[in-house]
């Protein structure tokens, strides 16, 4: 689907519209579906499922190692009434977790190096690296299966077929957000949709990690000018909303460690406190 705005609803649109109106008023919007075929499709022409199950297979060992993971145990091995609250997780939903393919094998077949734009590849492969353990963390912690959920209109077959491999459900469309409930736990790092605005009012999952709530979230992005004097829109979609802002309230937050950022972005696990 794409948003364009309208500059003028008159037959003869203005060319240059009046910036100070583009700041402050809201603009009409033109929403029209549009297909397009997946840019990874060419990048990713010479990768095999065998290949990207083996590369994501080396980046779980790699993300085990993190001190971001043993944050994350810690967190999930707390004391017994966080056990309790944390025993009623039946599934993680992941959302916008990126492409495997390139991120386990790099582009054309190619695995990514350690620098420059392989390095910032492997993001997509250590999230999902963090979805499968916290969930294996869960199955262990609390005897219950715990169901492994994402979607990602990104993915390709080779994708969809390592995930397979681990137990991973890939489900389409807006699936994922009709599973989230009171027993789900939450996992979105930068995504390029407001699941936060429509996690908040959808459900009170049990836990979520996603980007954190910071107060000066509280106010919505503005548009900036660039050094050429020309607007540019916010740099984010999901910004945290007084919605999201009200309803971390009800959660006790856990910030991850910095060190990470580069591949987890600058995350927080909210776990959902006691409700009388």
């Amino acid at each position: 689907m794409r948003f364009t705005h309208i500059n003028s609803l008159a037959f003869e649109p203005d060319p240059r519209p009046n910036e100070h109106h583009l700041r402050t008023t809201p603009t009409p919007i033109n929403i029209c579906t549009a297909s397009r075929r997946n840019p990874y499709l060419q990048e990713a022409r010479n990768a095999t499922v065998a290949q990207v199950a083996a590369g994501w297979s080396s980046r779980i060992e790699e993300f085990l190692r993190t001190e971001t993971w043993r944050r994350i145990e810690a967190i999930f091995n707390g004391p017994p009434q966080v056990l309790q609250r944390l025993s009623r997780i039946d599934k993680i939903v992941g959302f916008g977790l990126g492409n495997l393919t390139t991120s386990a094998v790099g582009r054309e077949g190619e695995r990514p190096e350690e620098e420059g734009e392989g390095f910032r590849e492997r993001r997509s492969c250590m999230q999902h690296a963090l979805l499968v353990s916290l969930a294996d963390l869960l199955e262990a912690r609390t005897g219950s299966r715990v169901r492994r959920v994402v979607q990602e209109p990104a993915y390709l077959d080779t994708c969809k077929g390592a995930l397979s491999g681990r137990g991973v459900e890939v489900v389409e469309r807006d699936d994922g957000f009709l599973l989230v409930d009171e027993r789900t736990l939450v996992f979105a790092v930068s995504c390029n949709v407001p699941v936060r605005q429509i996690v908040a009012d959808l459900a009170r999952p049990v836990g979520m990690i996603w980007d954190r709530v910071e107060p000066e979230d509280k106010s919505p992005p503005e548009w900036e000018e660039n050094e050429d004097g020309g607007l540019v829109s916010p740099y984010t979609t999901d910004y945290a909303s007084s919605r999201v802002c009200e309803m971390v309230q009800e959660y006790t937050e856990h910030l991850l460690p910095e060190e990470d950022a580069d591949f987890l972005g600058h995350v927080g696990v909210y776990v959902r406190k006691e409700v009388s």
